[in-house]
């Protein structure tokens, strides 16, 4: 590997997000690297991707390795930069998050990168207070706890609305039972009824014709 002398270091306040949700802070930085403040753990010599998210270089991937390991957090150092994202480190270092942001205007391609390994860990740099850059992985947990609490209380509510709408289904089925059984009943009381008046009709039919038979007897 070619040796890179080290350049001078500066103090920072970026901040740093590592691996997607550790989040840190950068102590200082140079043109060759960086030291994050974190409790992220990543083995000494690992690649990882330094992402700026400031700067002329917002949003490209400089490729780094972790060069050394300590408990107050990780040594970065840049692996194969060119002179010019040496210099857009330089000018950042120099001006601070703060400062203005450049204007992006369309640039001649840029010398390519070592590449970085696809499932490398990645480091993003910023200087903007958000939700996803400064709530810790243990913020984030709870919300997802709380948010699971909230449904399994809604799951609850809906749960007790189908067990009542079933208690009242269930009362409204019992309720036409019994008033078939009461249909029922009175359909059986009028054919009874029907069958005593057909047969009462029978009897007078033939109480006529008796009374009839008598009347032409006595004539």
């Amino acid at each position: 590997m070619t040796y890179v002398p080290r350049s001078p270091r500066r103090s920072s306040t970026l901040k740093a997000v590592v691996g997607g949700g550790e989040r840190g802070r950068v102590r200082d930085m140079s043109t060759s690297g960086l030291f994050v403040e974190t409790h992220a753990s990543l083995p000494r010599g690992a690649a990882v991707a330094v992402v700026p998210l400031v700067g002329g270089l917002d949003g490209e991937r400089l490729p780094a390795e972790v060069a050394r390991v300590s408990d107050g957090g990780l040594a970065l150092r840049f692996v194969g930069l060119d002179v010019e994202r040496r210099q857009d480190l330089r000018a950042l270092i120099a001006d601070g998050p703060g400062g203005a942001r450049p204007v992006r205007r369309p640039q001649p391609p840029r010398r390519a990168l070592p590449p970085v390994p696809s499932d490398a860990p990645v480091v993003l740099l910023t200087d903007e207070i958000s939700a996803v850059h400064e709530l810790p992985a243990a913020a984030s947990a709870e919300a997802e706890l709380a948010e699971l609490e909230q449904q399994l209380v809604e799951l609850g509510l809906r749960n007790a609305h189908v067990m009542d709408d079933n208690a009242t289904l269930t009362a409204r089925v019992r309720s036409l039972e019994a008033n078939l059984a009461v249909r029922g009943q009175i359909e059986r009381d009028l054919f009874e009824a029907y069958d005593t008046i057909e047969e009462l009709e029978q009897q007078c039919d033939r109480l006529i014709a008796r009374l009839m038979r008598e009347s032409v007897g006595r004539g």
